[in-house]
């Protein structure tokens, strides 16, 4: 089966392309482009797509997200300082232009799961991946699927804490 994810960060988005066999995942294709506005980045993945005859697409993405599925406002950003994204509604734009189901969930989460599946994590049960960028990125992964708590979750802003106790290096 054609899958297609979508890595959407601050900076850069990457779209891929790729095969899942019983043997695995076999990556076939990718493409990167910077962030720019929600609007144009939801235009370039469907255009990239329209090359691949993908039958379900993953997004991990910054946040804040909306990951609550009973909620009016599932898959939008919420109030993110990313300019021009805030409340934006992401996944109803890329399963409506690329016309496949489409799941959500945080860039970090999706890290997680992913390490958890091929990489430093593979075979563990519980799986933690710990970035700091904007913001402490915390992402788990228990038996293969992502926890969520109550609402997007997220390990700390450097401007919170105390000037003394973060030191950029």
């Amino acid at each position: 089966m054609l899958i297609g994810g979508i890595e959407a960060g601050g900076t850069k988005i990457v779209c891929g392309a790729a095969e899942v066999t019983e043997e695995g995942i076999h990556i076939l294709d990718r493409m990167r482009f910077a962030t720019g506005r929600p609007e144009e980045a939801v235009r370039k993945a469907a255009d990239y797509f329209k090359d691949f005859p993908i039958k379900a697409l993953g997004v991990a993405c910054f946040g804040p997200l909306d990951l609550r599925k009973d909620s009016a406002t599932y898959g939008h950003i919420m109030a993110t300082p990313k300019k021009g994204w805030e409340h934006f509604d992401l996944l109803g734009p890329f399963e409506k232009e690329i016309g496949v189901p489409a799941v959500l969930d945080t860039d970090v989460n999706g890290a997680a799961l992913g390490e958890g599946a091929y990489g430093a994590g593979k075979g563990k049960s519980v799986v933690a991946y710990i970035t700091v960028g904007t913001g402490i990125g915390v992402g788990l992964s228990i038996g293969g699927k992502p926890l969520h708590g109550l609402v997007h979750p997220e390990g700390g802003r450097p401007h919170a804490c105390r000037p003394r106790a973060w030191r950029y290096v």
